[in-house]
């Protein structure tokens, strides 16, 4: 296998310890050993197209779980574009932004989707995929975050 080691198991296998394992099991095949001094390649074509995928139709059934982490998710998705350098075209721009502000609460702030209550986490990445994705005027995003405070 590798250096490396699955995590301890405590003898009763569930879906969800089942499903760790697998994971670990990718991660420990893509973790390169210490003592290897060849250089790992940056496999940009395979993150592009898993990027894109996601980011056209939507995550896998498997990130149900992440149903509250809607806005991360977007963010780290076109930020990976960002880190390749790969610019995004206006009518995925418009869909990012028109995705993100369905989650801005009309009370303010963000929620982690459509209808979810508004926190600090998913409005900062709310902004921050916003930053990225959108622009001034009028169905930019940037002039539609509703800035105002209430203290009541």
């Amino acid at each position: 296998m590798s250096h490396l080691t699955r995590s301890p198991t405590d003898g009763y296998p569930t879906e969800t310890s089942d499903l760790q394992a697998t994971t670990e099991d990718v991660l420990i095949r893509h973790i390169p050993d210490p003592k290897d001094t060849s250089q790992p390649t940056l496999q940009k074509n395979a993150h592009l197209q898993l990027l894109a995928r996601n980011l056209v139709q939507g995550f896998p059934s498997k990130y149900i779980s992440q149903d509250a982490s809607q806005p991360w998710l977007m963010y780290w998705t076109i930020q990976g574009f960002s880190v390749l350098q790969v610019g995004l075209d206006p009518a995925n721009k418009q869909r990012i932004i028109d995705t993100v502000m369905a989650w801005q609460d009309p009370e303010g702030g963000f929620g982690g989707g459509p209808g979810q209550a508004a926190h600090l986490l998913p409005t900062y990445a709310s902004v921050c995929a916003l930053a990225i994705a959108g622009r001034p005027g009028p169905g930019g995003g940037w002039d539609q975050i509703d800035r105002s405070v209430s203290l009541a």
